[in-house]
Parts: C-alpha cells; structure tokens; sequence
C-alpha cells in the first residue's frame, strides 16, 4: 500500500510507458492506467485484468541500492522530466534557488523525485508519488529518479493520461 484514505488503501499506476510487448496490448485495451518510463506493472496478471491497485515498480535498480547490494559504483541516477503534471501529494518543501533543487535530490538515496514552483520552491518527495496526473496544458515540470540505464533515448514511448486507479 502507497498510502491511505479515509476511504481505503490508495495504489498508484502513472503515465508514460514504451509501446512494446505485451505491455502495448494491456494499453490499447486500458488506456487510463500506465507505467511511467523505467516502471512496469508490480503483478501483470491482475493489471492485464483492469486491476491497477497494485501501481507499477522500477524495472532497474537505482545506483544507491545497486551499491548498497554489490558495493561497487556504476553509473549515476538521473531524472526524467514529465511536463505540465500535477504534483503528487506529501511534498517536503525547501528555499533553495531552482538551481539548486536538483543535487539535493540527487544526493539522497530516499529522493525519489523533485519539482519547482516560484511560488513554493523547491519540493521534494521520498515517499511514494500519490495522485499523480498529467494536466494538458498548465501544470508543472516534475522529474521522476531513473536508473542510468533507463535515460537512454527512447524512440517509441507511448503518452497515456494516468490516473489514481
């Protein structure tokens, strides 16, 4: 569970996901629920049947837990950028300068994702991202932690509306 309601357990599913495989078909047939780059569905059997309450996992470790387990340094994390979202709930918020928000995030291992406002300031998140949707106009520029490994350039990545399923 992500997080909690008064209503219930709330799960998480978000938004852009490469059109290949198997994958492609559960989107075709559903498409208000997807994985974000570098994420997959957690149990592909209960997604596959409309059942998203389980959200998506990283398909790649990030650099703090592959050298937590290994103990040898690979290639640094990076972030990828979702334009015109609305921001997750449960934000940590800080005064740093938009240039500066993005190595704090990048320096904690629990980091998971950072965005800036003018008006807020920089915000961090090292929990789970609740309530995470894409806006079509409007909205703010978040940057989501991916393994190295998954920045490379993708050619075929599918853009589907997410939403809190």
């Amino acid at each position: 569970m992500i997080g909690r309601s008064l209503f219930g357990p709330w799960k998480l599913s978000v938004m852009f996901m490469a059109g290949v495989g198997h994958l492609e078909t559960v989107i075709q047939k559903n498409p208000i629920c997807s994985c974000v780059r570098g994420f997959e569905p957690k149990n592909m059997e209960e997604w596959s049947r409309g059942n998203w309450t389980n959200g998506c996992i990283r398909k790649r470790l990030l650099l703090c837990d592959r050298t937590n387990q290994t103990g040898e340094v690979k290639k640094e994390d990076g972030f990828l950028k979702l334009e015109t979202m609305k921001l997750p709930y449960f934000a940590e918020q800080s005064s740093v300068t938009v240039a500066e928000c993005r190595e704090p995030c990048l320096n904690n291992c629990s980091c998971i994702a950072y965005a800036y406002d003018a008006g807020i300031g920089c915000m961090t998140w090292t929990g789970s991202l609740i309530d995470l949707n894409k806006f079509s106009s409007e909205g703010a520029d978040l940057y989501i932690r991916l393994a190295h490994s998954e920045l490379g350039e993708f050619h075929d990545v599918l853009l589907i509306l997410m939403l809190l399923c």
